[in-house]
């Protein structure tokens, strides 16, 4: 397995995978590409077989701060190691552009993700003040 910068060729794989695993985001193969195409946003994706199994994205919000917008490796590729080196590879990308914290949103009922966040440093520090697909929306926060 390795964990690539994703680039246009990507993008349709991407937005099936964004899709998949966060469909209320409603991002298409077009705002995909947008994305990728952003000087802000960098995707990376996580290879095995040649195919995509996972993928990060991380936007720079400016003012020392970084939100990875997404982390998602595809159920029969999970607990291999994949999403934490998606997510290394997503902080390291933080921290190469000078961001000082990093936040995520995390679902409240998924806990596999929460545990993984939680072994890196990150913190509970609040909840969306709104629900995403009828689900309670956690802040996650790290020091960089």
């Amino acid at each position: 397995m390795r964990i690539r910068r994703a680039t246009e060729k990507d993008a349709y794989t991407l937005a099936v995978l964004t899709h998949r695993f966060f469909p209320y985001t409603g991002l298409g193969c077009p705002e995909v590409l947008c994305r990728l195409r952003s000087k802000n946003i960098e995707y990376y994706a996580a290879i095995e077989d040649k195919a995509t199994v996972g993928f990060t994205d991380l936007e720079h919000q400016g003012g020392g701060k970084a939100k990875i917008l997404g982390l998602a490796v595809l159920p029969e590729y999970r607990r291999r190691g994949i999403g934490q080196a998606l997510l290394d590879k997503a902080l390291a990308a933080a921290r190469a552009k000078g961001d000082e914290k990093c936040v995520i949103l995390v679902a409240e009922d998924n806990l596999p993700a929460q545990g993984l966040y939680e072994k890196n440093g990150f913190s509970h520090c609040g909840v969306l003040d709104r629900k995403l697909w009828n689900k309670t929306v956690l802040l996650m926060s790290k020091e960089l």
